[in-house]
């Protein structure tokens, strides 16, 4: 019987931005310099393929080695601004996630806009107060005013690290009473937070989802790939069946009817998924799906959890010995 370790493995990657950012708590950033020496890393060191080969090898159960696959979370502006050029450059295939019910919105994701609030504006009320649903959320702010060494170290934070900061404290409580609710307590919830903060944010509109034009100049590249990551991002464990249905389902329609696009592949937002969402994608005959779990692909990988590792803002040798450590 064959050594189950020495059997052909995939690696999946998972990005998010190409782009450099003020602040980044959670490691989405990857700068275009560095996205390059991944893509040359790629092609001189292993086999680059896309995701319909990738579920044609497990369907086949014949994995090919040294194989290594892209793709790309929430669908940012920065995508089609460095990503596309660079994979184009080294013909580099990718799969691109988009969270449908955003595109063309000319704001930030939550997520980010949060962190741009919080970390970045320079001076905040001191005391916050304000309702998130039924609970009534209230904060003493120990450093209304941004320093220069506040600044430094929000660059610096991650958030699985020690909060440097009050602020980083604050925007973490923030973001897990947000991550549950739907989009639309969200947005509302954002609102009073705008009114709080009271200044001008600084927008990069490469931050923003992409718009109509550029994902319909990524369909018609036969190197790129287009999936559902949902309407909305929600924490699809969080949300009963129908809800999470309407969400998948709904991604899917507005891929098919807005761009013309037939998927069968799924990222779940977050990473997160439960047992109703395992029933929800084979109830939609959807092939596969991608989850955040840290493992490889291999002949027998259930397709509706199919593992990815998120490439961080590594330098090329650093990013040629993580994968080689994930493959072998």
């Amino acid at each position: 019987m064959a050594d189950k370790n020495s059997s052909p493995k995939i690696v999946v990657l998972m990005y998010h931005r190409i782009d450099i950012a003020e602040t980044d708590p959670w490691g989405l950033c990857v700068s275009p310099e560095n996205f390059e020496q991944h893509l040359q890393v790629l092609k001189s060191e292993f086999n680059v393929i896309g995701t319909e080969e990738l579920l044609r090898q497990i369907s086949a159960k014949r994995i090919i080695r040294n194989a290594v696959c892209i793709t790309f979370d929430d669908g940012y502006a920065d995508n089609f601004i460095h990503a596309k050029p660079l994979l184009q450059k080294y013909n580099c295939p990718a799969t691109f996630f988009i969270t449908t019910g955003l595109i063309g919105q000319q704001k930030q994701f939550w997520w980010d806009e949060l962190g741009n609030m919080l970390l970045q504006t320079k001076q905040l009320p001191a005391f916050l107060s304000f309702k998130i649903v039924n609970e009534i959320f209230e904060h003493h702010l120990s450093e209304p005013l941004l320093t220069t060494e506040m600044r430094r170290l929000h660059k610096q934070w991650k958030y699985h690290e020690e909060p440097p900061t009050d602020r980083c404290e604050l925007y973490l409580k923030i973001w897990e009473r947000l991550v549950v609710l739907s989009y639309e307590e969200i947005i509302t919830v954002m609102g009073t937070l705008k009114k709080w903060v009271s200044a001008d944010l600084l927008e990069d509109k490469r931050s923003f989802p992409m718009n109509d034009f550029q994902l319909n100049q990524l369909k018609v590249d036969p190197l790129f790939s287009l999936g559902m990551h949902t309407i909305t991002h929600p924490d699809l464990s969080t949300k009963k069946s129908l809800s999470q249905l309407k969400e998948i389902d709904g991604s899917k329609y507005a891929l098919e009817k807005n761009y013309g696009i037939k998927t069968n592949m799924l990222a779940y937002p977050y990473g997160r998924y439960n047992q109703s969402t395992i029933d929800v994608v084979c109830r939609l005959k959807i092939a596969a799906c991608f989850t955040t779990d840290q493992e490889t692909v291999n002949a027998d990988t259930d397709m509706k959890m199919l593992g990815r590792f998120q490439a961080f803002n590594w330098k090329g040798e650093f990013f040629k010995n993580q994968i080689s450590g994930w493959m072998f």
